[in-house]
């Protein structure tokens, strides 16, 4: 009966320290970024690029709207990093961007569009 009941425990052990190990390690490339690197020099050219290919179907060519709100403004309304966020995640009718966009480009379109006062 001893070595039953030694057996029993050695095994609770071992699956409370593997569950304890794979719920502390993330899985290789499954971590969530932080928030983008706020150090991104501002590239006019390239945030106008990603602009272009992501948001001016909805905001429009002078950012005054269209079939999404009007951001021509934006930047007297919310500062870069709260813009970062809005473009990573979305939100009221807005999709996200974190996956299609890397964090260079969100932080620079994020500066760009926070000078637009």
């Amino acid at each position: 009966m001893y070595k039953w009941t030694m057996f029993a425990v050695f095994c609770a052990a071992c699956l409370l320290g593997l569950s304890i190990l794979f719920t502390t390690i993330p899985e290789q490339g499954s971590h969530e970024e932080a928030a983008p690197p706020v150090d991104v020099p501002l590239n006019v050219e390239a945030a106008v690029a990603v602009y272009e290919q992501s948001c001016l179907m909805c905001h429009g060519d002078q950012l005054k709207g269209g079939g999404g709100p009007a951001i021509s403004d934006v930047g007297a309304r919310l500062d870069a990093q709260q813009i970062a966020r809005k473009i990573e995640n979305g939100g009221g009718g807005m999709p996200g961007f974190k996956n299609d966009l890397s964090s260079e480009q969100i932080v620079n379109l994020s500066k760009w569009l926070s000078e637009k006062k």
